[in-house]
């Protein structure tokens, strides 16, 4: 597709539905861009209470000055990923006061979130360099929502990633740990503050 801007918006979040059908094969369906424009970075911008299932996503995502960047989504407020990879390089440069967020799969969560990844892998690496705190992960960066809606399980981060901030190589952040289950993490994870495996 060569590059392209995000799906969705605060204003005008992506709500429907994104499915690749499994073939024969068993093969996902296949989306190859660079990630280019304004807001936040990754295939879809703003998801609320719509379905990602079965896309591969390989290409890059360049977000300078930005405040999240993903493979997938970069801000979630509701609704499911299932059976999702990201192939994709995410580069976030970020010198604001705020906080800033990035991840293999989706950046953050916005509350009240009520989010369900599941079955998802990151292969891509993740390089985040932030004056101010940040959240990396190589599935989600900042995990935000203590409502049992929320799960993250059978996900795999094989990525490395490198962040001037706080990461891990599941999650950066998670407000409810028992949300996280049977997920697993391959890649080298380095920081200047706070890294976890």
């Amino acid at each position: 597709l060569g590059e392209i801007s995000p799906l969705g918006s605060a204003a005008n979040p992506f709500t429907g539905k994104l499915l690749g059908r499994l073939n024969y094969k068993n093969q996902k369906a296949t989306i190859t861009a660079d990630i280019k424009g304004s807001g936040n970075q990754a295939l879809i911008a703003f998801l609320n209470g719509g379905t990602i299932k079965n896309i591969i996503f390989k290409g890059t995502v360049t977000a300078d000055e930005k405040r999240s960047a993903a493979g997938i989504v970069a801000c979630a407020k509701s609704g499911e990923m299932n059976n999702c990879e990201n192939y994709a390089d995410i580069n976030i440069k970020y010198s604001g006061n705020s906080l800033s967020y990035s991840g293999g799969i989706v950046g953050y969560t916005e509350m009240p979130a009520a989010l369900k990844i599941i079955n998802c892998v990151n292969n891509g690496v993740i390089t985040h360099k932030s004056k101010y705190n940040s959240y990396s992960g190589g599935i989600i960066g900042y995990f935000n929502g203590r409502s049992s809606a929320n799960s993250l399980i059978d996900c795999a981060n094989k990525g490395d990633i490198v962040s001037e901030g706080i990461c891990g190589g599941v999650a950066g952040y998670v407000s409810r740990p028992n949300a996280v289950s049977l997920c697993a993490n391959f890649g080298e994870i380095s920081s200047k503050k706070y890294a976890s495996g």
